[in-house]
């Protein structure tokens, strides 16, 4: 057996539950539009909020090209070259090409370009004292 409704009730409780879908409807469209606000004065929109632009840094200089080491090296390689009796290592670490070099191999080299070598740079015109002393600790 159905029950009966009073159509009255029905009516009343039908604008009631229509009123409250409109209040939560409207809260949607309101929260839409805030946050649709927010995101245009996010973007650049002038709605009153500002950003500041990051300080300029200047990045570290990275020297370009071969390093002095590597420039006294090739020079040295060539001349012994030209010797009758050529230096294998001086040719070899040359051959070997600076980006494959070990630190110990960078030191080594650095001691016999600032000892051994030094009068021959400099006969080369490149004055030993201005090859930076490699760095073992990284």
């Amino acid at each position: 057996m159905a029950q009966q409704v009073d159509p009255e009730v029905a009516r009343k409780e039908l604008n009631r539950l229509l009123l409250l879908h409109a209040q939560a409807r409207m809260a949607v469209d309101t929260d839409l539009k805030e946050q649709q606000r927010l995101i245009r004065s996010y973007l650049g929109a002038s709605d009153g909020f500002e950003t500041q632009k990051p300080d300029d840094i200047p990045l570290p200089e990275t020297p370009t090209g071969p390093s002095p080491l590597f420039q006294a090296i090739t020079k040295l390689a060539e001349k012994t070259m030209q010797s009758d009796e050529p230096d294998p290592m001086l040719v070899g670490w040359a051959a070997l090409g600076e980006k494959k070099w070990t630190e110990k191999q960078r030191m080594a080299m650095w001691l016999l370009c600032t000892t051994r070598y030094r009068e021959t740079l400099r006969e080369m015109g490149i004055d030993a004292i201005t090859i930076p002393k490699p760095d073992l600790t990284t």
